[in-house]
């Protein structure tokens, strides 16, 4: 393609000015109904196949190959010691290189992790992590999954790299429809309200509780106030709620 775009170049050069303009397939009804002509000219039951064979390729020049090198990555330390035993110059990044190898293979220039309950996960670059992990939220078969189903999911098509979860979760939040659709609280958020109190003991909460299991003395039910100063607290057990045993309790713990 390089070489093509080198001869469209030279060409356009021998030009004093080009347009180029985009004629949308509404307004190319003449040329779509020459290119159907063709077809038209034969009979549609005719299994004959018409192949035209071109003896050399419009630019005869050899094509060469753009070679580009990868993006550094995680990668890297770990295929240098599976393959040619380098280890990093920092102690401490060579430890931690030598013990993580172990759970790597090298085969045929490709780095799989191995695992005990799985097959061996091939590692892939940060590119084409991106890439898978788009594939799978949001490509043809994508169904804009979560974040965690999502990385599983990569996990189980046979890939792994060490952010994975990251990753999903990073891609999850970005996704615009997922932030539009998904079921999540869309409410404003409100100021909370505070309670300014002067001092201590200016206002209590009071609030009954239960009826639970019951326990020792057949109690199953408390009764519980708080300041909302301090937050003091006050509970005591009771075997039934009536009014007498509220006032007395309010007397005792509160009043006095």
């Amino acid at each position: 393609m390089t070489k093509y775009l080198v001869f469209v170049q030279e060409l356009l050069s021998h030009f004093s000015s080009v347009h180029i303009e985009h004629v949308p397939r509404s307004q190319n009804v003449e040329a779509d109904a020459l290119s159907r002509i063709a077809l038209a000219s034969f009979p549609t039951n005719s299994k004959q196949i018409l192949i035209e064979s071109l003896p050399q390729r419009s630019i005869d020049e050899a094509v060469e190959h753009l070679c580009l090198d990868l993006e550094p990555s995680w990668l890297d330390p770990f295929i240098s010691y599976l393959k040619e035993g380098k280890l990093p110059d920092n102690d401490v990044e060579a430890r931690e290189v030598k013990r993580r190898a172990q759970k790597f293979v090298l085969i045929n220039e490709e780095m799989y992790k191995r695992s005990f309950t799985q097959p061996l996960l091939k590692c892939v670059r940060p590119r084409e992590a991106d890439y898978i992990l788009r594939e799978i939220h949001e490509g043809i078969c994508g169904s804009h999954i979560g974040a965690r189903t999502l990385y599983q999911k990569a996990l189980r098509q046979g890939y792994y790299w060490p952010t994975m979860v990251s990753d999903a979760e990073q891609l999850v939040k970005k996704c615009e429809k997922c932030q539009r659709v998904s079921n999540l609280i869309h409410v404003p958020s409100a100021l909370l309200t505070h309670l300014i109190q002067p001092c201590p003991f200016a206002q209590w909460g009071i609030d009954i509780l239960g009826p639970f299991p019951p326990a020792t003395g057949q109690v199953k039910y408390l009764i519980a106030v708080i300041d909302y100063f301090t937050k003091w607290i006050e509970v005591e057990p009771l075997a039934s709620i009536t009014t007498r045993k509220v006032k007395q309790f309010l007397w005792k713990n509160v009043v006095c």
